[in-house]
């Protein structure tokens, strides 16, 4: 590691086990759905509706809807598409609504609170090269289903913006 680093102690896989984690799985594996799916939906701002707003009110039956929609397609083992999911009703804004509850319904932050703290470290470090070694390490740390989660929502909001 780079003179200064902060250096994980080794051996440092998690065990997941009756955690958190475990009983995400499947809201991180519909996250990850939906997130895919939003980004198959849009390539630019979506100005026809709103996006990100409350699940509650009438939203909260479509947004309903498409979670079922989707739970189905992941226990089905394939992808939602968007031609099917646009004839069932679901729209940009009911997915982006979904992402912000599914969010919400998890028991453990996206990165899990084992790394929230590491990451919080990390940022902090003052040398860019070593601060980039830590944050590559803590990247390998993120479970696997998270990271795709994270990485499906990540590119699913550069094609909003």
């Amino acid at each position: 590691p780079p003179p200064g680093a902060l250096v994980l102690p080794s051996g440092g896989g998690m065990s997941l086990k009756g955690s958190a984690a475990t009983r995400d799985k499947p809201t991180v594996a519909a996250l990850f759905a939906t997130a895919r799916l939003l980004g198959a939906m849009v390539n630019g701002p979506v100005h026809d509706e709103r996006m990100f707003t409350s699940f509650r009110g009438t939203m909260a039956t479509r947004v309903a809807g498409a979670q079922v929609y989707l739970e189905r397609a992941v226990q089905q083992g394939h992808h939602a598409d968007p031609r099917d999911a646009r004839a069932d009703g679901i729209t940009p804004g009911v997915l982006s609504s979904l992402i912000l509850k599914l969010l919400h319904d998890l028991e453990d932050v996206l990165l899990t609170a084992k790394l929230h703290e590491a990451f919080l470290a990390a940022i902090k470090i003052q040398d860019y090269r070593s601060r980039l070694y830590v944050l590559r390490l803590l990247l390998e740390r993120v479970p696997t289903d998270r990271m795709l989660a994270l990485r499906a929502l990540v590119d699913a909001l550069a094609k909003l913006a």
